[in-house]
């Protein structure tokens, strides 16, 4: 029976490094890209950076005509056109990328806009998409980057703190006419003669 035990054990064991070894390999005959941000979290209207590699792991070398970025906050403006998108074009020096194991790497700068195109919470969080075209114009790799951005939750503008500001002012000067009449009234309650009754007297 222990025998049994130790022969299902060293199976086990086997199959697992089978296992993770395979997974641990690159993959073969693929062009890989992969993204990331620089920092967790981002606030509206705040600077970041997106760090892009692409891996050439064909057994011929690739050339890389550019790199096309799609953020969620990609919108039409009447006034600006087209915004939130970027295209990235490698030198002649970085372009070529060398067969089995090539690689390219990209710092890309963003903006977070301060208006209605970030929600947070929303079905599809902000990210960025990422396509890879090669010398033909045809998209050879593609990826994502999730980009968190923190909206408060409680906004306000200049004309709301203004009218908390002479909200306050009313309290306070109703306040002061509060205390004054109340003063007013002890003191003219202290002031006042006191009422003495005397008793009657009888006729005779």
């Amino acid at each position: 029976m222990k025998e049994k035990i130790i022969v299902v054990a060293l199976t086990s064991m086997v199959v697992l490094s089978l296992l993770f070894a395979v997974s641990a390999q690159p993959p073969s005959n693929q062009i890989v890209a992969r993204a990331y941000t620089q920092d967790i979290q981002y606030l509206p209207g705040q600077q970041g950076t997106l760090y892009i590699v692409i891996l050439n792991y064909k057994d011929q070398p690739i050339e890389i005509k550019n790199i096309t970025i799609y953020y969620s906050w990609f919108n039409y403006d009447k006034n600006k056109g087209w915004s939130g998108n970027d295209t990235v074009i490698p030198s002649s020096t970085e372009k070529t990328l060398s067969s089995n194991g090539g690689k390219l790497e990209k710092e890309v700068s963003f903006s977070i806009p301060n208006d209605g195109r970030v929600i947070s919470g929303s079905s599809t969080p902000p990210s960025a998409e990422i396509y890879v075209y090669d010398k033909d114009g045809t998209i050879c790799a593609s990826t994502y980057a999730y980009i968190n951005v923190a909206v408060p939750t409680l906004h306000m503008t200049f004309q709301d703190s203004d009218k908390i500001v002479m909200l306050f002012t009313i309290l306070v000067v109703l306040l002061i006419v509060c205390t004054v009449i109340i003063a007013a009234t002890i003191f003219l309650s202290v002031r006042r003669p006191q009422v003495t009754w005397k008793a009657e007297e009888k006729a005779e």
